[in-house]
């Protein structure tokens, strides 16, 4: 990952002279996650936007459903396969503490399950013409996650609903265009092999600016921390982790917009010999923003992860509101 041509761009941001607010771009950009169960099981970081200053308290609540086909082998030994759907509810909420500083709370309720959009997929990936030969190698709607490594280390986890792990945060805008924030996630998931298990700890820089009062774009740098965990991963698990992501939101017509996120994050995982633990992990969020006269806002979009590059591909749905 190079780090100039970002933190370059965040610095630029940073300073520019305010410009006033587009009425629909309010709320900014949608908050974006990771999808696959080990990354999120190690990793602190995600792209965090701009929170604007806002009365009151704002409340999100945002759906994220994906169906997840990850299946790998080491070059010499090792193998991991994690074949189900991911229903996570996101719980969100901000709230300022004066002009500059805020304070926010993020608890996701998730389940994993075989579910039932093998075929559909399969058939979609055939209209456009994607070839998935490794789908053959497992039935549908079956679910599985599970992994071996080379020292002997296994896990095999089952479907689960569970609480995800409770993140707490705390932010400072300290330039027009510049904002700090530093997370603290508590190990409170209640599922063994979906959450941390560990305290972690990010740190997010994020920059805006608005090219046009219908477009805004913004970039984001983030570092993270964990402690290794007691996982059967425990002997590849990265502690430092970093983050670079940009985006955009564009206005084109009343309350609509729509909206794209590129994220990149640096491995969870050192070390294991398959291929998509090892590598890093990108994401591209787009999508469509529909705001109402009263000021809620609407989202619908999808997720494409281009890496890791492999035989799998994730399809995530998503939507949201914000009040």
């Amino acid at each position: 990952m190079r780090a100039r041509p970002p933190l370059a761009l965040l610095a630029i941001l940073a300073v520019l002279p305010p410009r006033r607010l587009a009425a629909q771009s309010d709320l900014g950009l949608p908050t974006s996650y990771q999808n696959n169960i080990l990354a999120t099981a190690r990793s602190p970081l995600y792209f965090q936007p701009w929170v604007p200053a806002h009365t009151g308290t704002r409340v999100t609540v945002a759906l994220d459903y994906a169906n997840t086909f990850e299946l790998a082998y080491g070059a010499v030994a090792g193998s991991y396969v994690q074949d189900l759907e991911l229903g996570t509810i996101r719980l969100s909420a901000t709230r300022d503490l004066s002009p500059t500083t805020f304070v926010s709370a993020d608890l996701p309720l998730s389940t994993a399950w075989k579910g039932g959009l093998d075929g559909f997929l399969q058939w979609w990936h055939g209209v456009l013409g994607i070839k998935l030969p490794e789908r053959d190698l497992r039935p549908e709607h079956r679910f599985a996650f599970r992994g071996a490594f080379a020292n002997g280390n296994s896990f095999n986890v089952r479907p689960r609903s569970y609480i995800g792990d409770l993140r707490i945060g705390a932010g400072w805008r300290f330039r027009p265009h510049g904002q700090l924030m530093g997370t603290l996630t508590l190990p409170t998931t209640t599922a063994d092999g979906y959450g941390r298990g560990v305290v972690s700890l990010g740190m997010m820089l994020t920059g805006w600016s608005d090219l046009d009062p219908r477009l805004r774009v913004e970039g984001s740098l983030g570092l993270g921390w964990a402690p290794r965990s007691d996982a059967a991963t425990r002997a590849y698990q990265r502690d430092v982790f970093g983050s670079v992501g940009g985006g955009f939101r564009w206005r084109f017509y009343r309350g609509a917009s729509m909206f794209g996120t590129l994220w990149l994050a640096t491995p969870s995982y050192a070390r294991t010999a398959v291929r998509s633990l090892d590598g890093n992990d990108m994401a591209f969020d787009f999508g469509w923003i529909f705001r109402t006269k009263g000021g809620t806002e609407w989202r619908v979009g999808m997720t494409e992860d281009p890496l890791p590059s492999g035989p799998g591909v994730d399809a995530v749905f998503k939507a949201s509101r914000s009040w």
